[in-house]
């Protein structure tokens, strides 16, 4: 049996503090045996031209959980019947993994194998299709293994596959308060439409409004004017089209309209701005292998063009939600092709950051 799943997607008080640890207990395998298979699979990809794949840790922590449970519970199958661990994807999230494009064989092997036990295993899968797909799979890069026995001496194997394409060195939260401005605009359109729009040097995620006069939200910590200016797909489909705007001067409200914008498909009909105190997020993501990389931000699925991504390092500012907020971080293909390698849960408490186990409902 196989499991694969890849994702593709076209300041006051402070608290801070290194926010991911794996949830499940140390557990500790069998290194020669795990080594064994591991030798097996690579000896087997490079029959096939492929590059060998790493041992993983926290691959190797989530196989030997699956393989103890299938053995004491004495069943056979990826979805486990225990809540939080029921898929391969919540497995090795819990193992302390953020990597999310997974795959999971399993074999079951009777008492008469043990004695070649990981070369009998590699085999069978080898000659099964599905199996074989994981094992060969190019996108694959990492592996790790877990074997545990029943009561009977059958032996239970779980291979977990991962593509890390750059290493996460850590991650962590810094929660803070401060002083900023909440902007309300009032926006017309004469359909309905997805609308952006850019204030100082921020930048809205994209929206679907209604026809008729909306009301938008933004926060910002500018303390000055700000230029806003709204914009719409181009009726040609080649990206969007800028349309009205003016200025905003935050400490009185007060704005003034851009006379000489066009307002075709939007008008901003007006714009104010009253204090507040809010609270923020900052994430900051370490990591390793990525210097020759281009790599995309999401939030709740939709794109982050405010957050800062250099070299190593990966930094987002998100304002506090009742909500657990969602993040992900993938390579930028080619135009605006985003392959999602990692994903992680911000809760809602805005200061702590936990691993998020893929969406078992994208399993093919």
């Amino acid at each position: 049996m196989k499991f694969l799943l890849f994702i593709f997607v076209a300041l006051g008080s402070l608290t801070f503090g290194q926010v991911l640890q794996a949830s499940y207990e140390p557990l500790v395998g069998s290194v020669a045996l795990e080594l064994d298979l591991l030798n097996k699979t690579n000896a087997a990809r490079a029959e096939n031209g492929l590059p060998p794949l790493k041992a993983d840790e926290t691959l190797a922590l989530a196989a030997r959980h699956h393989a103890l449970e299938m053995a004491t519970l004495n069943y056979f199958s990826h979805q486990s019947p225990t809540a939080g661990v029921s898929t391969p994807p919540e497995r090795i999230a819990k193992a302390g993994s953020p990597y999310i494009a997974v795959g999971e064989n399993i074999a079951k092997m009777p008492p008469m194998l043990v004695i070649n036990l990981a070369e009998e295993t590699v085999t069978g899968w080898m000659n099964s299709p599905g199996h074989r797909a994981n094992v060969l799979e190019t996108r694959f890069t990492h592996v790790g293994f877990g074997i545990a026995k029943d009561s009977q001496g059958f032996s239970y194997v779980v291979q977990n596959f991962a593509y890390q394409p750059f290493k996460l060195l850590g991650a962590e939260v810094r929660s803070r308060s401060q002083a900023s401005y909440l902007i309300v605009l009032d926006v017309t359109l004469p359909q309905p439409s997805t609308a952006a729009f850019s204030y100082g040097n921020q930048t809205s995620q994209p929206m679907q409004l209604q026809a008729g006069t909306s009301q938008v939200e933004f926060s910002t910590t500018e303390a000055n004017q700000l230029y806003i200016q709204g914009a719409v797909p181009s009726p040609k489909g080649d990206g969007y089209i800028f349309q009205d705007g003016g200025w905003l001067t935050l400490a009185s409200g007060r704005y003034q309209a851009d006379e000489l914008t066009p307002k075709t498909y939007l008008q901003i009909a007006d714009a104010t701005a009253r204090i507040r105190s809010s609270s923020l997020s900052e994430v900051t993501l370490t990591l390793d292998g990525v210097a020759d990389q281009s790599l995309a931000v999401f939030v709740n699925d939709i794109y982050e063009p405010n957050a800062v991504v250099s070299p190593g390092v990966i930094r987002i500012e998100l304002p506090e939600s009742a909500e657990p907020t969602t993040i992900a971080i993938g390579e930028v293909l080619s135009g605006n092709q985003v392959n999602i390698s990692m994903a992680f849960v911000l809760e809602n408490d805005g200061s702590r950051l936990v691993l998020a186990p893929s969406n078992p409902q994208a399993l093919h």
